[in-house]
């Protein structure tokens, strides 16, 4: 059975795990969510998925009633998909990388076309000193979601960090080709600069 009312769950918050990530990323990359599918879900699972999303609740809270949502049998790929993204972000505010790395991998294989979904798996490369694949999935985000000035700009900082100073300074270009006043671009290029 799959649940297919018309309830809809409210926008995913897309968490920033490191300080040096900026703290307008995780706005602009929940618009960004917003042009994924539309997830479908009866009014228990649009409330079990509000619970879950919810930022006030404990971590370890979260997790419970996101993980009771993922086993709910007939939950469509794009509902559990967003659960799992919601999930792995419960699991990084708790601290435990490893595991949010495998939601959010078992998310994208359920909704590929979900940028947010890379987005969230670069923030946890990055927390494990795996620049390189945390560029591969801001690269893929940026694919599906081309106009998004904070993605190219986090990439840019990505490619800073990996010593690339050539592509970080095209991507910060970029990022303020998109939006002109954009303060972490900016910065960025003020640093490859010194």
């Amino acid at each position: 059975m799959t649940i297919t009312t018309t309830a809809q769950p409210k926008t995913t918050r897309i968490s920033r795990p490191t300080s040096s990530l900026p703290v307008r990323m995780a706005l602009a990359i929940a618009l960004v969510a917003m042009q994924s599918p539309p997830v479908r879900a009866n009014d228990a699972v649009a409330q079990e998925l509000a619970d879950c999303q919810d930022e006030a609740k404990p971590a370890e809270q979260r997790v419970k009633i996101c993980t009771a949502l993922i086993d709910v049998s007939g939950v469509d790929s794009a509902l559990k998909a967003e659960a799992l993204l919601n999930r792995g972000m419960a699991r990084q505010d708790g601290d435990d990388a490893a595991a949010a790395l495998g939601d959010y991998t078992e998310a994208i294989a359920l909704n590929p076309e979900y940028p947010a979904l890379y987005v969230q798996r670069a923030y946890v490369y990055q927390e494990m000193d795996e620049v390189a694949l945390a560029i591969k999935d801001m690269t893929r985000a940026i694919e599906l979601a081309p106009d998004d000035a904070d993605s190219f700009a986090t990439r840019g900082e990505l490619y800073a960090a990996a010593g690339d100073a050539v592509l970080a300074e095209a991507d910060y270009r970029k990022a303020l080709g998109l939006e002109a006043d954009h303060e972490q671009a900016r910065d960025g290029l003020k640093a490859l600069k010194k």
